[in-house]
């Protein structure tokens, strides 16, 4: 039975995937917006991230170590575009749920495999 940390770490993945279609950035100009999404660019890599994230999620067990690098991969270009464009570009929905998706992945990956650590010692959970 999947536990809240599972649902929430294949959710965390699903955002990262979704959010690889969604804008990142965006121009205003007098002729209205120009927006970018994630797969014009290193979109591409949180996709197939954040498609290998899930599925190490869903398998749990030793996969979660794939997981969360898998979220430290998204989570880690998620902030480093946002720091390197913002003062550019305005920053658009597909680029927070990247980020955001990715870091959350990565803290429950690491919680998870924390857990099984020290049940597999005796230590309290």
């Amino acid at each position: 039975m999947p536990t809240g940390e599972h649902l929430v770490g294949v959710i965390a993945a699903a955002v990262a995937i979704v959010s690889a279609f969604l804008p990142w950035l965006q121009v205003r100009t007098g002729l209205g917006t120009i927006s970018a999404t994630g797969t014009d660019g290193d979109g591409q890599i949180t996709l197939i991230a954040g498609i290998i994230g899930l599925v190490a999620m869903w398998k749990a067990g030793r996969w979660l170590i794939g997981a969360a690098i898998c979220g430290a991969i998204i989570g880690g270009i998620g902030i480093w575009h946002y720091y390197a464009d913002r003062e550019e570009f305005d920053i658009g929905i597909g680029l927070y749920g990247t980020a955001a998706g990715g870091v959350v992945l990565f803290v429950i990956a690491i919680t998870m495999l924390d857990a099984k650590r020290r049940q597999s010692k005796g230590l309290p959970t």
